[in-house]
């Protein structure tokens, strides 16, 4: 009885044995096949996650879509599916911090986003200044401006919102908002006044002379207030902040890019033939923005009067000496008074009531940083 009792043992020892040995086989084989089509699964499940993103979004349309707008939750929204391809504004109605809005041109630059390591919060910027088209936050009550183009994706984080289309009938009046424009196709190519409406802080103003140049500087790593700074001085034509009822001059050609952040503007194209606009008779009116003469300003003698507090008038030999000082360091106020020192042919505080002459010439740049003036001419 022992014996066939311990030979029954013996057998079922080495079934465990057997069966261990073949299951080791298997796992082994298991993780050859899945280390050799890792790739593969990561593209399939970015698909699958689009394709059940799709799903639960026709879902949510069919009880979200309200006269306020589209409920926008933190998730992936594909441009073309969902939401079409056309000009928004985007509401922030809930978050515990703020809301972040990001865009991407297509499906290929969001899965590059996803599969780029983003373990820390600097990863994580990193991969967004690479791969996404613009990107920027809203605090609660904030409205932030969308341009979609098919197959675009939108990726909102951190915050619940309101998506409503936007009826952007004239684009050459209009408010503008927080977001990225670009000009030929969110705003029409000509001169305007951008006067601040409304800011918490100060309106940020930036203007890139082409797509070159902007994805330049947002591809370049601005995790700092100080590395933001450098990539806008080296890589945008004009920049400046505006306060609440502040305005500045802005002759936008077709390719710019303009970039609107922390804040509410009114933007009202300049009417040349309009008396009661910019150009009257012999007599300009100027406030911050730069002008390049033989462009926005004819080659002529000039008198400069200041109708406000005071204004700092600057005045560049051509555009290189210009381009050289806005790309030069300037986070402090002695680093811009030096960069302004070495390049500048002319600099001069105007105060109010006060005049001064400025001889422009073909090529030159004129600088206004600050305040509202009078320009007269005297002799062509």
């Amino acid at each position: 009885m022992k014996k066939k009792f311990c030979l029954m043992l013996l057998g079922l020892c080495l079934i465990s044995m057997s069966a261990c040995e073949n299951n080791t086989q298997n796992t082994d084989t298991n993780n050859i096949t899945s280390s050799e089509s890792n790739s593969d699964l990561q593209e399939n499940d970015l698909n699958e996650e689009l394709t059940e993103n799709d799903d639960s979004q026709n879902n949510l349309a069919e009880i979200s879509n309200s006269e306020d707008g589209l409920l926008m939750v933190p998730g992936t929204y594909n441009i073309g599916d969902y939401i079409s391809d056309r000009d928004y504004l985007i509401t922030c109605e809930e978050t515990d911090y703020s809301m972040r809005v990001i865009v991407f041109e297509s499906k290929e630059a969001y899965a590059s986003y996803q599969n780029t390591n983003r373990t820390t919060n600097g990863e994580e910027l990193a991969a967004i200044e690479q791969n996404a088209l613009y990107d920027y936050y809203l605090e609660k009550g904030e409205m932030g401006y969308l341009s979609f183009s098919d197959d675009y994706v939108l990726l909102i984080d951190s915050g619940n919102g309101r998506l409503k289309e936007l009826d952007k009938t004239e684009k050459n009046d209009m408010d503008l908002f927080c977001g990225t424009y670009f000009v030929g196709n969110d705003i029409e190519a000509s001169h305007y006044l951008l006067a601040c409406t409304e800011t918490e802080y100060s309106m940020q103003v930036i203007v890139f002379e082409n797509m070159e140049a902007y994805k330049k500087y947002h591809q370049t790593s601005r995790f700092t207030n100080g590395e933001e700074l450098a990539a806008i001085e080296q890589n945008a034509l004009y920049d400046c902040y505006l306060n609440a009822d502040e305005t500045v001059y802005l002759n936008l050609a077709d390719g710019y890019i303009l970039l609107i952040d922390d804040g509410k503007g009114e933007l009202n194209e300049l009417h040349m033939d309009n008396s009661t606009a910019w150009y009257s008779d012999e007599n300009i009116g100027l406030c911050s923005g730069v002008y390049f003469v033989e462009n926005d300003l004819d080659t002529a003698q000039y008198s400069l009067t200041c109708t406000d507090s005071y204004m700092q008038v600057i005045v560049f030999e051509n555009i290189d000496a210009y381009k050289t000082y806005h790309q030069s360091s300037r986070f402090t106020g002695g680093e811009e008074s030096e960069a302004i020192e070495k390049n500048a042919a002319f600099n001069e505080y105007v105060y109010e009531g006060d005049s001064i002459a400025i001889n422009l010439q073909a090529g030159n740049v004129l600088l206004i940083s600050d305040g509202i003036g009078i320009l007269e001419t005297l002799s062509k």
